[in-house]
């Protein structure tokens, strides 16, 4: 299936992480590299590179772990659309980062996309990180280093370009001194709440609210996760049902190792794509803004996410051909 592009209006989640609000988009020009050429995939890679090089440098300074065992969340074939998001998950870590070391912060992110989603895009979010690590790096007084990264070659994608960032984010995230916790989850699933509601209000008869599940006891991260993951097929199928082409999980996902962080990334990347869905259709508005909700459990999580669950069981079944018509089409 041809992926269709993201067209941004998806206003609701850009002005409640880092972007102001924008008017209804136009149709710009491709986007243009510092050479004059159009941006590509392996120059996005390439900074995401130096990036990850300038992380090192804070991470021996810091003297801080690496991470441990292979990425949670992989994922195949990556769009522009949701590589930007999840780095625009590594640029709030960033900014968390900057205040902690630097007692710097960062105002609403200046980028605001107007059109569809590029790796252009993508790079002025990965530039924008760079900048924050740079001055964390001036701050600590870190020696530069003359070593530079090795240069990608040309045959870099936007998956492995999204992989590269998944990188970042576990690293960056073990250097904070208040990483990503259930509570920062929660927020994101809030928001994801948000947009099931907006979507099942094109469906009268939908509950656009369920009731939230038993509280259950004594679960960790990657309870949450697994049941994201099930989230995210919800979403995948209900694309199907409307011709649209979202993100692919691997099968090679591991929740048992899942940390809060992985959890968050997740449901960033899920957030997007309900976004995505919702930008089909203008006539609905974005959710309101979640704001911190205070620190939660696992298992308040997992209630919580329970909700969003059953708005995606109700908007599958919703958006599923009949059977007649289902017949008529084979």
């Amino acid at each position: 299936m041809m992926r269709i592009s993201a067209t941004i209006l998806i206003l609701g989640w850009l002005s409640t992480h880092l972007l102001p609000a924008q008017s209804t988009p136009t149709r710009r020009s491709a986007p243009q590299s510092a050479s004059g050429n159009e941006v590509r995939p392996p120059e996005v890679f390439a900074r995401v590179q130096h990036l990850q090089h300038q992380l090192e440098l804070i991470r021996q300074h810091l003297q801080a772990p690496k991470p441990s065992g292979p990425p949670v969340l992989q994922v195949v074939e990556a769009a522009p659309r949701e590589v930007y998001f999840q780095a625009l998950t590594l640029l709030r870590k960033a900014d968390r980062m900057a205040f902690e070391q630097v007692r710097r912060r960062y105002g609403t992110f200046e980028h605001a996309p107007s059109g569809d989603l590029t790796p252009s895009d993508v790079l002025q979010v990965v530039e924008a990180i760079c900048a924050r690590l740079q001055e964390i790096i001036e701050h600590l007084g870190i020696d530069p280093d003359s070593t530079s990264p090795p240069l990608s070659d040309g045959s870099k994608k936007p998956t492995e370009v999204f992989h590269a960032i998944v990188d970042a984010n576990r690293q960056l995230n073990l250097m904070l001194k208040e990483q990503f916790s259930a509570g920062d989850v929660y927020q994101q699933v809030t928001l994801a709440v948000g947009y099931g509601a907006r979507l099942l209000s094109l469906y009268p008869q939908a509950d656009r609210i369920p009731p939230p599940p038993e509280l259950p006891a004594n679960l960790e991260a990657g309870d949450v996760f697994r049941q994201l993951v099930e989230c995210f097929s919800l979403v995948r199928r209900t694309a199907v049902h409307w011709e649209l082409d979202t993100l692919e999980l691997s099968d090679r996902l591991n929740p048992v190792q899942a940390e809060p962080s992985d959890v968050y990334d997740l449901a960033s990347v899920l957030v997007s794509e309900l976004a995505y869905l919702c930008s089909r259709h203008p006539q609905l508005k974005p959710p309101r803004a979640v704001h911190d909700l205070g620190e939660k459990t696992p298992s308040e999580l997992y209630q919580r996410s329970g909700v969003l669950l059953e708005q995606l069981k109700q908007l599958n079944q919703l958006t599923a051909p009949s059977p007649a018509a289902a017949e008529g089409g084979s």
